[in-house]
């Protein structure tokens, strides 16, 4: 099948396979040549999507798999390992959740208070009285997609702020948003005393007892940070710009990513506040109708229909408001669910699932940003392979 396709796609694929690696671990053990899953398929969607690097890292009832595939530079073909550092997109937005919901445990916000009470600048706005946790569900009333150009420093940020008005009424529309989550991580760096990247870095992250994660990535690092690769083959990496550490800014491994999925495995047990917290963002408060919007997670009844998780990451659902119903979070929901979530930059693509029922869960790191339909067909088809008798 391979062969009939393009030369080119052939010659990648060779260089795929060159640069591979999947190994199964447990915890204390090195690495062995053991693989839970065929890699045939994902090294035939790298080829299809010209994808230069893939890393997957997944666990299954205690048993962890890393698959390390292609290259994190094609100019210098270095190999794409345990130790390469990918951006994740909007996956990111996940810890800015967690941040927020262990913020208000510890009594420094609360989720749901009026956002002015935060920030002074917006208080008596229209945007200053919507309950703050609207920001991580999208529902705030009607946020573009991402900032407005004309924003380029914090002043033009909080007054875009302050001139915004809702298109709709709070909680009746989903809006997929960066203005949103973004002034979420403002909101709680402010209200802890200290900038975003601080909050992540000396704070979560460490408390999270990730070692290669970062907003910056620091000089002894870069040789570890992949290149991402754009629509026209350049190589790429994020760019400052007003909210992008906090919408999409985090840079990390697949290892230091899957120990925060581990964590989102084990709420009956959580005990800590930051276990808690974390369990906290998988409460529904709005359906779509193809998932429920918890804290920024996208949770989904379990077992999954494939043809609702497509048209729940679908570029409609991404790009145009959708009619949500507000789901009552004061009450458990004991039905099985899974969690997802995506992200994208110009040159990545990332994407988690997460199945607590089937203690299982998956991450994908590439440094191309490639159809989140094959993300999401990869992920099942691991899943899949590990769930079978």
């Amino acid at each position: 099948m391979i062969r009939e396709r393009c030369p080119e796609l052939v010659a990648l694929l060779a260089v795929v396979i060159a640069h591979a690696c999947c190994t199964s671990l447990t915890a204390g053990q090195e690495p062995n040549t053991a693989s839970a899953f065929d890699r045939q398929a994902l090294l035939e969607m790298m080829a299809e999507h010209e994808i230069p690097g893939l890393a997957v890292a997944v666990t299954h009832r205690g048993k962890d798999y890393d698959c390390n595939l292609g290259v994190a530079d094609r100019e210098s073909s270095v190999a794409v390992t345990r130790e390469t550092i990918f951006e994740i997109g909007s996956v990111s937005k996940v810890f800015t959740a967690i941040a927020a919901a262990l913020a208000d445990q510890n009594g420094t916000i609360s989720l749901e208070a009026p956002i002015g009470r935060y920030m002074d600048e917006l208080a008596g706005t229209p945007l200053g009285s919507v309950p703050v946790y609207h920001l991580a569900t999208h529902t705030a009333g009607g946020f573009p997609l991402q900032v407005p150009e004309r924003v380029d420093s914090e002043a033009s940020l909080i007054e875009y702020y302050r001139e915004w008005e809702p298109q709709h009424p709070p909680g009746t529309r989903r809006h997929y948003a960066n203005p949103s989550v973004g002034l979420l991580g403002l909101l709680v760096a402010r209200a802890s005393g200290t900038t975003y990247a601080e909050l992540m870095e000396s704070g979560l992250f460490e408390d999270l007892g990730l070692g290669s994660t970062y907003i910056r990535v620091p000089r002894n690092a870069l040789d570890k940070y992949a290149w991402g690769y754009n629509r026209a083959g350049e190589r790429v990496r994020v760019n400052p710009a007003p909210l992008a550490d906090e919408a999409y800014g985090v840079k990390t491994t697949a290892a230091d990513l899957l120990r925060v999925l581990k964590l989102n495995l084990s709420c009956p047990e959580a005990s800590g506040p930051l276990e808690r917290a974390i369990c906290r963002t998988h409460v529904g408060h709005f359906d779509t109708g193809d998932f429920q919007q918890a804290l920024i997670w996208e949770r989904y009844e379990y077992p999954l229909d494939r043809d609702r998780l497509r048209s729940g990451n679908s570029y409609e659902m991404i790009l145009r408001p959708s009619e949500v119903v507000e789901v009552d979070a004061r009450s458990p929901d004991e039905h099985a669910f899974a969690l997802s979530k995506t992200g994208s930059t110009a040159g990545f693509g990332a994407y988690v699932l997460v199945l607590p029922d089937e203690d299982l869960a998956i991450v994908l790191l590439a440094n191309k940003n490639y159809p989140i339909r094959a993300r999401l067909d990869a992920a099942l088809g691991i899943a899949a392979e590990l769930l079978s008798p």
